[in-house]
């Protein structure tokens, strides 16, 4: 019998770039949406997901699911969080909430290829 193994998660959506297993960067909380999914985690474990497109709300199908390091607020006021990358997530639907944050289940992708000479060559 398979497992289930999906988490509710907030979701940070990113304005550009990605964030991969195994990064640690910075990011800019630049709209209401990313600091309420920063928020909402309280330290724990986030979904980093790039948007796509010109529409505000369509995101990526596959994302990072991420460890907040820190967070808080930079000198000017701007809002930011260090996250570290922990492994891929594949995006399901909403969640019920009662905060700001877009709650979604996420499961872990499968990687494939993943010892393929391709994938260690890039």
């Amino acid at each position: 019998m398979a497992t289930l193994d999906t988490s509710t998660l907030p979701l940070v959506p990113l304005n550009a770039g990605v964030v991969l297993p195994g990064m640690i960067v910075t990011l800019a909380l630049e709209t209401p949406e990313a600091r309420a999914g920063v928020d909402a985690a309280k330290g724990g474990l986030v979904v980093l997901v790039p948007r796509i497109g010109d529409a505000a709300t369509r995101y990526a199908r596959v994302g990072t699911v991420a460890k907040i390091e820190s967070a808080g607020e930079m000198p000017g006021g701007h809002h930011a969080a260090m996250v570290r990358g922990l492994h891929r997530g594949v995006i399901g639907a909403g969640v019920a909430s009662t905060g700001e944050a877009l709650l979604v289940s996420v499961e872990p992708a499968q990687e494939t290829n993943a010892d393929s000479p391709r994938a260690a060559e890039l």
